[in-house]
């Protein structure tokens, strides 16, 4: 009795299987037009959305061989030249956007609508600036997405514009670091000038207060000497100067020669009669 329960299940299922297939073959052309047109569907979904390209550059420093140029300008010591300080200007130039917003206007990477306003315009322009190129700072912390460096992560359906917006942005950037730097050593030279001017005058200063000093000083020496020239003078002191006279002792002779008149008892040819 089971057996044949056992026998007649699988007649069961022979026949739903049957039923399948033949149900499936009935309904052939509506499964073959569905996949039809899934796979047209795809295709013209392909051919009509554009490609998005994505993608990555990092921002390193200049070599080493590069910054030779600076050799003899950082040896004086005025305002060094380093490869961090040259890296920190060009990102910080970089990441206003100014740079990629003028070179995508100039290049036409976003195009206008019809009737839309200037401001408008520009707005999505820094919009899709911030969208298709990210600058992205270092991440050293974490280890899963290790970036030693600054760097731009692309996305956009226009491989090659995106190239040349970076070549201009790029070229922009230097140009301002350019400027930059003309400046601070413009400023830095009208200071130092300032300071060199600055301690001229301080050293002419120093001067004419040290010749005041000294002719003051040489005035009242002169007066003095011409006071005490005076005084002796009037007591007649040049006759008690030493004549030429011969002392004869035991062992020698000895000459007292007549020694000049003192220069402050020599009257001044105004006085002279």
């Amino acid at each position: 009795m089971q057996n044949e329960n056992a026998q007649h299940d699988h007649y069961n299922d022979e026949i739903d299987l049957a039923d399948l297939v033949r149900s499936l073959w009935d309904g052939k052309w509506l499964v073959i037009g569905l996949t039809f047109l899934t796979t047209l569907l795809a295709v013209a979904y392909l051919m009509l959305v554009p490609k998005t390209y994505t993608g990555s550059l990092p921002i390193t420093p200049i070599s080493q061989a590069d910054l030779e140029i600076y050799q003899e300008f950082n040896a004086s010591q005025f305002m060094p030249i380093t490869q961090q300080k040259l890296l920190d200007l060009f990102i910080e130039d970089l990441i206003t956007y100014d740079g990629i917003e003028a070179a995508m206007l100039s290049l036409d990477f976003v195009k206008k609508e019809t009737g839309e306003r200037a401001s408008d315009f520009l707005a999505r322009v820094r919009r899709d600036a911030y969208y298709n190129f990210t600058v992205v700072p270092p991440s050293r912390d974490d280890e899963k997405a290790y970036r030693p460096n600054w760097t731009i992560e692309i996305t956009t359906h226009e491989m090659l514009l995106a190239d040349q917006v970076l070549r201009r942005a790029f070229a922009q950037a230097h140009t301002s670091v350019n400027t930059l730097l003309n400046q601070q050593f413009q400023r830095l030279s009208a200071m130092k000038k300032r300071a060199i001017h600055i301690s001229l005058e301080d050293i002419a200063i120093a001067q004419n207060n040290a010749i005041e000093q000294y002719d003051l000083k040489l005035t009242e020496r002169l007066a003095f000497l011409a006071e005490q020239a005076g005084i002796a003078r009037v007591l007649d002191l040049a006759k008690d100067t030493l004549s030429s006279h011969d002392y004869t002792t035991s062992s020698a002779v000895v000459t007292a020669v007549k020694t000049k008149e003192p220069f402050y008892l020599i009257k001044p040819p105004n006085e002279q009669s």
